[in-house]
């Protein structure tokens, strides 16, 4: 079945498991609007500088083929719709969608390309009784002289961490690897920003932790 959106179409979808593949056609209209840009692009990457009276498009033209350029387009292309395509699929994902192709696009004629995707796990939690926290006033006093600017925040924080690692122990469901990655991500990138925020380097942070 295809589904339309403006010019791009969602082709088809195939689930398994946690993860699904999302087929989607680029109109030649569609590409043909985002090409400057791509062209621009590709320009500068090529360090290729402007000259007066040439577009971006002259100036790649004039240093690859026609052929190549497009080719090079590919990865920018899905890069641009692809969190439309995914709208379109009516997927809940987690991570980066993979995307691939078999023929790369040619001027004035659509474009079809992949998508691989993990969606977000279906999970079921085995018990609800409640599950008990430290108190703030505990998780204050163990950060006494721990140097802090916050802790107010941070015992907050602490807490609700407790709470979610003691209810992720009662899920129950089938989890992607890329769930796993994007909290180990998300963890990662808190942790950078709290210790620009001390002023701190990673080193200085582990050697003082031990």
């Amino acid at each position: 079945e295809v589904h339309q959106g403006g010019v791009m179409k969602l082709v088809n979808v195939e689930q398994e498991g946690a993860y699904a593949t999302i087929t989607i056609e680029m109109d030649a209209d569609d590409i043909a609007g985002e090409m400057p840009v791509i062209y621009m692009t590709i320009a500068h990457q090529m360090g290729l500088h402007p000259k007066a009276g040439q577009t971006a498009k002259d100036q790649v033209l004039g240093s690859i083929s026609a052929e190549e350029a497009m080719r090079r387009s590919a990865g920018f292309l899905m890069s641009v719709s692809a969190m439309k395509g995914i709208d379109l699929a009516g997927c809940d994902i987690v991570g980066e969608p993979k995307c691939s192709y078999e023929e790369p696009p040619h001027e004035g004629e659509s474009f079809t390309y992949q998508m691989q995707v993990a969606l977000v796990p279906q999970m079921e939690l085995t018990s609800y009784d409640s599950v008990s926290v430290p108190s703030q006033e505990s998780v204050l006093e163990g950060f006494k002289n721990g140097g802090q600017r916050d802790p107010e925040l941070e015992a907050t924080q602490y807490r609700r961490y407790v709470a979610v690692s003691k209810l992720s122990q009662r899920l129950d469901g089938n989890v992607p690897d890329e769930a796993f990655e994007a909290a180990y991500n998300e963890l990662l990138q808190s942790f950078r920003t709290a210790m620009r925020e001390r002023d701190m380097t990673e080193e200085d942070y582990f050697a003082k932790e031990g």
